[in-house]
């Protein structure tokens, strides 16, 4: 995953100060009421650049089985890269239409997939 991820995956625009300065409600949360977006937008910390150099040691998807869930209105990271990360790992394809935070603009949506592939995943375990 070297090509997709480091500071090569991440555009001037996504970095955290331009985030502040430009208005990161605008592609991260471009699908929420702007009352929302501007409250979430003001929850946002800067995260450490270690991330991006940061080794990854144990990748949970070489072990157990993966499903990508594709957010087909997002604006920070295009559904044609999240096909490609899904397809580098072997995972399994899910899509929404949400933009980049599901977990705020569709949550029930969200919940009712985890708990699908949950029950899925403790089916495959029985048998």
């Amino acid at each position: 995953m070297a090509a997709l991820v480091g500071i090569e995956a991440i555009t001037e625009d996504l970095v955290y100060t331009n985030r502040q300065a430009k208005g990161g409600a605008e592609k991260l949360y471009d699908d929420l009421p702007a009352d929302q977006a501007t409250l979430w937008e003001s929850r946002l910390v800067a995260q450490s650049y270690r991330v991006q150099e940061t080794k990854l040691t144990r990748a949970a998807w070489k072990h157990f089985p993966s499903t990508y869930l594709i957010t087909e209105g997002d604006e920070v990271v295009p559904p044609q890269y999240q096909q490609a990360f899904a397809q580098q790992i072997g995972a399994e394809v899910e899509r929404c239409s949400s933009g980049h935070s599901p977990q705020l603009s569709q949550p029930e949506m969200l919940v009712k997939k985890i708990e699908e592939l949950s029950r899925a995943a403790m089916a495959a375990i029985e048998r």
